[in-house]
């Protein structure tokens, strides 16, 4: 699996980041520090992508075999599902803050930080930021603090996210067998 390094918050539109820019094409779901974001880095990221990223209707899969689960994700017609798997073990031990449960007082739903990169020289085509339904929140939160809970052996995270692969070979496969489904709202 491939980890895709997060731009900081201060990343500007169209500033190039030749580091970030080294990265393979992807999705890449982050969750750090208490706060959700999707990286999507993309070669020939222009026009239409852009549009679909901060324009386009956004939809939100979670596809949950606890301790591995992935997030899915489309905008508008242009880009279609894609799929980000996450992993708690993999964030750096310093950023990890396990997100609310349901009921609590801390609890709101999910504002999701989007990003759409474009590869060849690092620079932020387009920036988004969506709420996520009460119900997607719940499941998405309730699966990060379950995957927490166990302990991390990376070969069985990777067996374990092959096989899902094999079972559901394309994001529109792991989208038909997610466990919750979302919209994202402005």
């Amino acid at each position: 699996m491939t980890i895709i390094s997060k731009p900081s918050r201060a990343h500007v539109l169209s500033t190039p980041n030749p580091s970030y820019a080294a990265q393979i094409e992807g999705v890449q779901y982050n969750y750090s520090n208490g706060e959700h974001e999707l990286v999507v880095t993309l070669r020939g990221a222009e026009g239409q992508h852009a549009a679909a990223v901060s324009q386009g209707e956004a939809g939100f899969a979670l596809v949950d075999e606890s301790p591995l689960l992935v997030l899915c994700a489309r905008f508008g017609d242009d880009l279609p599902w894609m799929a980000a798997p996450y992993c708690w073990h993999r964030t750096p031990s310093r950023e990890r803050v396990l997100p609310p449960t349901a009921g609590s007082e801390d609890e709101s739903r999910i504002q999701l930080e989007i990003l759409l990169i474009e590869a060849a020289d690092g620079s932020v085509r387009a920036t988004r930021c969506v709420t996520l339904g009460l119900d997607f929140t719940r499941a998405l939160n309730e699966a990060i603090r379950e995957q927490a809970r166990f302990p991390f052996d990376p070969r069985e995270h990777d067996r374990r996210l092959l096989d899902l692969k094999r079972r559901c070979p394309t994001p529109e496969a792991m989208v038909a067998y997610a466990t919750a489904r979302t919209f994202g709202l402005p």
